[in-house]
């Protein structure tokens, strides 16, 4: 299937899949339309709407799948291990927008920017798949959990640059950059892998001061190689996980809790040595 523009616009509930012998089903937004709101997308979400994606590859001159608009909250659940998205998927971050549930299980998403960009009110679930764009994952509000999966991030150096209509930062596993709305961000870290110049980067590129205390990050679990790193008032904790970046690692881990020489978080613990309560033996006398 292809066009121009919007491809499938969803307003109702819908399963995408591809019974192709060969796996070679593919939506595709082949140009540009609407030069005030400029789109092209294989698959937008729409409030109310619930899509799952078990099967094809989506292909658009824009974001590949958007989930946004204006109303009732939105679904998404990738769910097939033939399902490649090769640019990206993304919300909308402006005020009002619907919330959004997006639920990534399995499959390769891609993109040559950031693969997925959660700019809006809603959850984001990553538990399989493989997720790699010059920034994996970029959160500017709303909730992540990664609970297994692989993101990786392809730019060779982390940069941040303010942006009030788009993504940030380049060169992260997972960004974290609260958005010109002002919004919490929540981002649980139990497992899964996530690699790149930076495994996790915290910036406050709109100078946002305060409200970027509402940013929580919490790393439990999984193998995080690159940077982690923060910017601005957010807070993380790190009480499990295995790290290349040890010593920035050291700098979010509670008392009770030490970083090994593998990198591995686990807990500290203390050696004490109880003298014996038995009386040495004595030497015998011998006599000359």
């Amino acid at each position: 299937i292809s066009g121009k523009g919007t491809v499938l616009d969803v307003y109702g509930t819908l399963e995408i899949t591809d019974s192709s012998n060969n796996h070679s089903g593919k939506i595709t937004s082949t140009e540009i339309t609407n030069n005030t709101n400029p789109n092209s997308n294989a698959v937008w979400v729409n409030p109310g709407a619930n899509v799952t994606i078990t099967g094809g590859t989506f292909t658009a001159k824009t974001w590949s799948v958007v989930v946004a608009g204006s109303g009732d909250a939105a679904s998404l659940i990738v769910n097939g291990e033939n399902v490649v998205i090769e640019n990206g998927i993304s919300g909308n971050g402006s005020a009002g927008g619907c919330t959004t549930t997006i639920d990534i299980k399995a499959g390769k998403i891609s993109s040559n920017d950031v693969a997925i960009y959660h700019p809006q009110v809603g959850t984001l679930n990553v538990s399989g798949g493989t997720i790699t764009g010059a920034t994996g994952i970029e959160m500017r509000s709303g909730t992540l959990n990664v609970t297994g999966g692989t993101i990786t991030a392809t730019a060779s150096e982390v940069s941040v640059t303010p942006n009030g209509n788009g993504s940030t930062t380049q060169g992260a596993a997972v960004a974290i950059a609260q958005h010109t709305t002002k919004n919490p961000i929540t981002v649980n870290i139990s497992g899964g892998a996530l690699s790149g110049k930076a495994a996790i980067n915290e910036a406050d590129p709109q100078n946002n001061g305060d409200t970027t205390k509402t940013i929580a990050v919490s790393v439990t679990g999984g193998n995080l190689v690159g940077k982690v790193e923060k910017a601005s008032q957010a807070t993380i904790s790190i009480t499990g996980g295995t790290f290349t970046d040890k010593e920035n690692a050291k700098k979010y881990i509670p008392e009770g809790k030490t970083i090994n020489s593998n990198g591995t978080v686990v807990d500290k613990t203390i050696t004490i040595i109880v003298p014996s309560d038995t009386p040495p033996a004595e030497t015998p006398k011998t006599e000359d």
